[in-house]
């Protein structure tokens, strides 16, 4: 059975880097978009993979999705994604990103898609069902 971390979970010790103020991961979700979770690892090595998923998002899924980054106490910038300190690892090993992963969360709380390692193309054909347009009637 796959790692699906519960909804108590979504509270975490994380502070935006660019505000300085601390903040849970529910507080990511809003106004009705999925919020992207981009962990960089306990050992970060995955910044180029990372930074191609948030490219991915920005271009085609910006208005749907938020990208977000957790990192440890020296952040890399990923360009399109609010960077988030994980100062004491505990959001890390909560949602065990030993290595670099991502989370998909929707709108509701619930993961909806995890890569680990992050995998740009299996997201993206996901997001792509998920956000098709409907086929239109023909009267």
């Amino acid at each position: 059975m796959p790692f699906r971390p519960p909804i108590w979970s979504l509270t975490g010790h994380l502070v935006d880097c660019e505000s300085g103020k601390p903040l849970r991961i529910f507080d990511l979700l809003g106004e009705g978009r999925h919020a992207l979770l981009l962990f960089a690892g306990m050992q970060p090595n995955g910044f180029q993979l990372l930074s191609q998923v948030a490219a991915l998002i920005e271009e085609s899924y910006g208005k749907y999705v938020s990208v977000h980054s957790i990192q440890g106490e020296s952040p890399e910038v990923i360009p399109g994604a609010n960077v988030l300190l994980d100062r004491d690892g505990s959001v890390h090993l909560r949602y065990h990103a030993h290595s670099a992963c991502l989370y998909l969360v929707r709108p509701d709380g619930y993961i909806g898609f995890r890569g680990s390692p992050p995998d740009r193309q299996a997201l993206g054909e996901w997001l792509k069902r998920i956000f098709q347009k409907p086929a239109q009637p023909v009267f």
